[in-house]
């Protein structure tokens, strides 16, 4: 008997496939998205994050963790005080995240109720609280592909701290109405014709955003909205 005569080849047993294979980060593009999962979790020092599971019509898939409050060491805030101007600002993940809940439920984020559930978090199931209310839900997103650093802890600062190499991934940038492709910011001026769409498909599409340190010369962000600093406006009908 031949030390390759015990292996197997049957027609029953699935062969190989051409495949890529590992995450894969979307070009830069405004996608259309129905929201898989959403599901709040805590960090070690009680940061709050914002996490949202969803898959776009033609099968793409986006996971994305928004950062919506700091840590006990800073006070547990969804803003902070701008150093130039003394003015309070929303964190911008909670800008994001709030955005997609208006867009979608007509609530802000705060409003929204939580319920126990198990959700993968870093290839590990985890113990969540999930916002049952976004799941199903139609949302369309301006999805940045950008390059960073890769990071390694120092174990003499404890401390992570680039490594010289570098990977892309996606970032959530803004969040259009799935229906009309209305911003917040438009929907509260009572505009109906998605002007800021256009203007961030025309930045973006295609592009990639150079976020490592060692770059000279990172493209610009897209153009942010203005709004008063403070709370944000009352929401009524205008996002039902």
């Amino acid at each position: 008997m031949g030390l390759l005569d015990g292996l197997t080849t049957d027609e029953n047993i699935k062969v190989e496939t051409d495949s890529l294979g590992g995450f894969q980060a979307l070009d830069s593009n405004v996608y259309d998205f129905k929201i898989k999962n959403a599901f709040i979790t805590l960090s070690s020092g009680k940061a709050m994050a914002f996490n949202i599971h969803c898959k776009s019509t033609d099968g793409k898939e986006l996971r994305q963790q928004l950062w919506v409050a700091s840590g006990e060491a800073k006070g547990c805030k969804n803003y902070y005080i701008d150093k130039k101007t003394g003015d309070k600002r929303y964190l911008p993940g909670f800008n994001q995240a709030n955005a997609i809940c208006l867009l979608t439920v007509g609530k802000e984020l705060s409003k929204l109720e939580t319920t126990p559930g198990v959700a993968e978090v870093y290839g590990e199931k985890t113990k969540v609280d999930v916002l049952k209310d976004l799941i199903g839900q139609d949302i369309t997103l301006g999805v940045i592909k950008q390059l960073v650093d890769k990071t390694a802890k120092n174990p003499d600062t404890g401390d992570y701290e680039p490594t010289g190499e570098s990977k892309t991934e996606n970032e959530i940038d803004k969040v259009f109405r799935a229906r009309d492709g209305l911003t917040v910011t438009e929907i509260r001026a009572k505009l109906t014709d998605p002007v800021f769409k256009g203007k961030w498909t025309e930045k973006w599409n295609g592009q990639v955003k150079d976020k490592t340190t060692n770059t000279s010369g990172a493209v610009a962000g897209a153009p942010a909205a203005k709004r008063t600093a403070g709370a944000a406006a009352p929401v009524d009908d205008l996002f039902v």
